[in-house]
């Protein structure tokens, strides 16, 4: 059992940690976890800036690391079905002219 996540990370025998925590600390957990040397997958969203999640990317490269944003939905088969049925209504024009498209 460890104190906290930085007894955790200090362990030379961890290769990679699962964090799981408040929004609010996920991007600093997962920095230091980085740091530490430890591939990372966590929750999303990674951060709650751009700027944050882009300097997770940015520590994981320099590093070598793996580091991975679970998604839970991404391979459930109801989002490829609608993902499919909406490239349809796009492609043959049943859902009508697409006027706007926000990109977030």
């Amino acid at each position: 059992m460890y104190a906290g996540h930085r007894e955790l990370l200090a362990d030379p025998d961890v290769d990679a940690v699962v964090v799981v925590t408040q929004r609010s600390q996920t991007a600093a957990i997962v920095a230091d976890a980085l740091r530490a040397g430890k591939h990372v997958l966590s929750e999303k969203p990674m951060a709650l800036s751009t700027v944050d999640a882009r300097a997770l990317v940015q520590l994981a490269r320099e590093r070598g690391l793996v580091y991975a944003v679970g998604y839970m939905k991404r391979h459930d088969r109801g989002i490829g079905v609608a993902r499919d049925r909406i490239a349809q209504w796009c492609g043959d024009g049943a859902a009508g002219a697409m006027l706007l498209v926000r990109r977030r």
